[in-house]
């Protein structure tokens, strides 16, 4: 069980190839919005790796964001994919972030460094009480083929 500050909930389980999530007992009482991060994924200076939901590539655009309401699966090619049991509306966007290694580490370099992120999310909303979530995380699969879509096979 993990705590902090007002916020209370439970996660994760690792499986060979796939990790199971499930958020349960989701609570916060501050006011805030609490959101469970399905991925925040780095893809580099030119983030070009396609986002597919449920057979649909979404725009490659920075920035971008939607909801996906109803999803079962998601790919984000050249890294994995992702299962929504029962469905689930998923927050995705895409935007690109400057920083300086300065920033975090005193005498490192002041040169802006830009990289763009694809982060997936579930909004549970302000103040939640008893919320939850579920997904699997699957590294390293390949996207879903045939004509109908279904959730990312394993590499194999």
């Amino acid at each position: 069980m993990r705590e902090f500050l007002s916020e209370r909930s439970a996660k994760s389980r690792n499986l060979d190839d796939a990790i199971v999530c499930l958020g349960a007992g989701i609570s916060c009482k501050d006011g805030t919005v609490v959101e469970s991060t399905v991925d925040n994924r780095n893809l580099g200076p030119t983030g070009s790796a396609a986002l597919t939901v449920d057979g649909t590539v979404q725009p490659l655009a920075h920035p971008w964001s939607a909801t996906l309401t109803g999803a079962s699966w998601a790919h984000l090619a050249g890294h994995g994919g992702y299962v929504f049991p029962g469905r689930a509306t998923v927050r995705a966007g895409r935007e690109e972030r400057t920083g300086r290694w300065s920033d975090i580490n005193k005498g490192s370099s002041t040169t802006p460094v830009s990289r763009r992120y694809l982060t997936l999310w579930a909004d549970h909303g302000t103040n939640p009480s008893g919320a939850g979530c579920a997904y699997v995380l699957m590294p390293g699969v390949r996207p879903p083929t045939g004509p109908r879509p279904a959730p990312p096979t394993p590499a194999g």
